[in-house]
């Protein structure tokens, strides 16, 4: 049996893979992690929307927080001169 997604549709599936901690020092860590991002078109048709790297700081402690997040994207299908969040 198949079943429709609860997502609405024009809506994006992000996914990380190969998350590493790249370096520690102190109360701070370096993590570096690919993504993909998949949008389903109001038709229900799914592309490939984006894809790249992410290399972030973060404090260690009780509650991580990120003090830096650098998003670089190899490919992207977003249109020009079109804002859509990510």
């Amino acid at each position: 049996m198949l079943r429709r997604s609860s997502r609405p549709s024009g809506g994006k599936g992000h996914d990380y893979t190969n998350i590493r901690v790249e370096d520690v020092s102190g109360e701070q860590a370096t993590v570096l992690a690919n993504y993909v991002v998949y949008r389903t078109q109001d038709d229900g048709d799914t592309i490939l929307f984006s894809t790249g790297r992410i290399v972030a700081r973060i404090t260690l402690g009780d509650q991580p927080r990120f003090i830096e997040k650098i998003v670089v994207y190899d490919t992207c299908r977003i249109p020009d001169l079109l804002v859509f969040p990510m």
